[in-house]
């Protein structure tokens, strides 16, 4: 929940008797949005990504649902991605974080999260573009597997949090070395 709000002031508007809809995503390729980042590089902007199985992809909508970008992430694979985050940095750089850490079975040594600096939007939105090469971050759980389904990076330091979740309702949130070191499993 905390995720959500500071991810999305002004997009949800509440009411007393609940939510309101703010937008349908209209692409049909957009069949199993799992996770919604706020874009931090292009105004009223969001992403999304399919969950389990489904191209290595990003999507960015906009208020009113339509799609304006397919982003594919070269060399990456959408084993089971659940969620997504950005960042912008110091820098002044956004960033864009997915987390391939589902894990149903709970078969997986590891869990991985791709990140990439947020790709300028095409001025055509039917033309997929390509990301720039994803940095791959993974990560393997101290006492064993375990399956999640949520991703929160610190805004200032960008340290990476994952949530997970188990079946008797009980749940963790583990957290990868503030320092990381890329393509090596770190626990």
């Amino acid at each position: 929940m905390f995720a959500s709000v500071v991810l999305l002031p002004g997009f949800l508007s509440a009411q007393e008797d609940g939510f309101t809809q703010a937008a349908t995503l209209k692409d049909r390729r957009i069949n199993e949005s799992s996770g919604l980042a706020l874009s931090h590089k292009h105004p009223g902007v969001f992403w999304t990504h399919n969950d389990s199985g489904g191209e290595p992809c990003l999507f960015a909508f906009d208020k009113t649902g339509v799609t304006v970008a397919k982003v594919r992430l070269p060399g990456a694979v959408n084993f089971d991605w659940e969620d997504i985050a950005s960042r912008k940095d110091a820098d002044g750089v956004s960033w864009l974080y997915v987390a391939d850490i589902g894990d149903n079975m709970r078969m997986r040594p590891s869990v991985q999260v791709y990140q990439i600096p947020e790709p300028d939007l095409p001025a055509d939105p039917a033309h997929e573009i390509e990301s720039a090469e994803p940095r791959l971050w993974r990560g393997a759980y101290p006492d064993g597997r375990h399956d999640a389904e949520s991703l929160l990076v610190h805004p200032l330091t960008g340290r990476i949090h994952i949530i997970t979740r188990s079946e008797d309702g009980r749940s963790g949130v583990y957290a990868f070395p503030e320092k990381l070191l890329e393509d090596e499993a770190m626990t």
